[in-house]
C-alpha cells in the first residue's frame, strides 16, 4: 500500500524547506519533504548566503524586507543558531541613478538605507580603492547567514510541527489524473497526495511530467573562493561591485568570501555531473579583480574554493505559485541566485497560498504565466541576479 501525505514537497533546499516549515506552522496536515541527496546539498549549500534588500522591483523589495526580519529572528523562532551576521550591504556604482531608483522603493517599504558619496564610503572602508566609484547604496541591516544551519534549523523546528523528511529519496515522477495531482513515484515507493510542490532546484525538470507546462530553466555553474584576509576586512559589509563585476563579504574567522558577479558568461552544466571544486586558477583570477578595489589583499592566501549551480529563468526571477492546468501542483523553481536571500518569505507566502489563506506578501508577480503575459521583470542593473 502506498504511503499518504497531505502535501509532498520535492527538494531540500531553502525554498522547499521554508515552504514545508510554514505549511507545518499553518497546521496543513501531514507534509513529506523529499530530497534526492541530503538537505541543502544543492544550490543552497553552495550559496554565498547574502541577505539584502537592494532590489529594483516591488515584490522582491517586499520579500527582501521581510527576509531581513525573518533571518534576524530565526534564532528565537527555531531555537537554533543560524549564523546570521548583520554586517551591512553596499553596492558601488558609476551610475548614481541606479541607487536612486532602489532607494525610492526602500523608502516606500520602510527599509533603512542611504546613498553614499565617495567620501562617505571612504569613512566606512578606508582600505577600498574608490577609482571610478560615483556612489554607493548602503543598507546597514543586511548581512549573511549560514545556509546549512538555516535549513537544519527550519527542518528541526518543522519536525516538531509534524514534518516528515526523507533524504536520499528521489522523486522519479509526479502523477496526475483528470487534471489533478494524484501521487508521486519515488525510489523508495509511491506516495499518494493531492498537493505537490516542485522545489527541485537544478533537478526541477527531471521529474516534471507536464509538456504543456514547460519549465524555462537553464543551469550555470558558479564559483566562489575564501581568502585569509588582513584584519581590516573583519566584519566588512557585503560589497557588490557593479563596476568591476565582483562581490565579497567578510566571513567567519576574519576571512573574505568572494565571487564574480553578473553580467558574465554562463557555464552550462549537468546537475548530476557538475564539478563542485573551483577551477584551477579561478582564485587567482578572482584575486586579480579584487585587488583593483582592495589593494591590501595582495598577500592574502586562498583558503579554499568551490562551485555550485544557478537555476536561471528568462528574466532572472523565480517562478513561484500554482502551476496552470494541474490542480494541486505548485512551483518554486528558478531561483536565479536569489533563493537564499528571499527564500523564507517566499515559503511563508507560498504555504499560505497552498493552504487557501491570504499570504503575508502578494507573490502573484512571480507566477508562471508572466512569461506569456509579457509581465516579466527587468532590472536597473541589466541582465543578472542583482535585480
Amino acid at each position: 500500500m502506498a504511503e499518504t501525505a497531505d502535501a509532498v514537497v520535492v527538494g531540500g533546499g531553502i525554498l522547499g524547506v521554508s515552504t514545508a516549515y510554514y505549511l507545518g506552522k499553518l497546521g496543513f496536515g501531514k507534509v513529506a519533504l523529499l530530497e534526492k541527496q541530503t538537505l541543502a546539498a544543492g544550490s543552497t549549500g553552495k550559496s554565498a548566503a547574502v541577505v539584502r534588500s537592494f532590489y529594483s522591483n516591488e515584490v522582491c523589495v517586499k520579500l527582501a524586507r521581510r527576509a531581513v526580519d525573518v533571518f534576524e529572528h530565526f534564532n528565537q523562532e527555531t531555537g537554533e543558531d543560524i549564523g546570521f551576521n548583520r554586517i551591512g550591504y553596499m553596492v558601488i556604482t558609476d551610475q548614481p541613478s541606479t541607487v536612486d531608483r532602489v532607494l525610492d522603493l526602500h523608502r516606500k517599504n520602510g527599509i533603512r538605507s542611504s546613498k553614499l558619496a565617495p567620501e562617505e564610503i571612504r569613512k566606512l572602508l578606508p582600505h577600498m580603492n574608490l577609482e571610478g566609484v560615483a556612489a554607493a547604496g548602503y543598507e546597514p541591516d543586511s548581512g549573511y547567514a549560514d545556509p546549512f544551519l538555516t535549513v537544519a534549523a527550519l527542518v528541526q523546528k518543522g519536525r516538531q510541527l509534524g514534518l516528515k523528511t526523507f533524504q536520499k529519496r528521489e522523486v522519479v515522477k509526479i502523477n496526475a489524473k483528470n487534471g489533478r495531482i494524484e501521487s508521486v513515484d519515488t525510489t523508495r515507493g509511491p506516495i499518494s497526495t493531492k498537493v505537490v510542490l516542485n522545489a527541485g532546484g537544478p533537478w526541477a525538470n527531471k521529474f516534471h511530467p507536464f509538456p504543456e507546462i514547460p519549465l524555462p530553466l537553464r543551469l550555470s555553474r558558479e564559483q566562489d573562493c575564501v581568502f585569509d584576509a588582513p584584519p581590516e576586512f573583519k566584519d566588512q559589509p557585503v560589497v557588490s561591485d557593479s563596476i568591476l563585476g565582483v562581490y565579497s563579504r567578510s566571513d567567519m574567522g576574519g576571512r573574505l568570501l568572494a565571487g564574480v558577479g553578473y553580467p558574465k558568461e554562463e557555464e552550462p552544466c549537468d546537475p548530476d555531473h557538475v564539478d563542485e571544486r573551483s577551477d584551477e586558477g579561478f582564485g587567482e583570477l578572482l584575486k586579480k579583480k579584487l585587488l583593483n578595489r582592495f589593494p591590501t589583499l595582495s598577500k592574502a592566501p586562498i583558503v579554499h574554493g568551490w562551485s555550485g549551480m544557478y537555476t536561471i529563468t528568462p528574466d532572472w526571477h523565480p517562478i513561484v505559485g500554482k502551476a496552470p492546468g494541474v490542480e494541486g501542483y505548485y512551483l518554486a523553481v528558478g531561483g536565479s541566485g536569489h533563493s537564499f536571500k528571499i527564500g523564507p518569505p517566499i515559503g511563508e507566502s507560498l504555504a499560505a497560498t497552498i493552504a487557501g489563506k491570504t499570504p503575508a506578501i502578494d507573490i502573484s508577480a512571480l507566477r508562471y504565466e508572466r512569461f506569456k503575459e509579457n509581465q516579466t521583470f527587468t532590472s536597473v542593473w541589466g541582465p543578472g541576479n542583482r535585480a
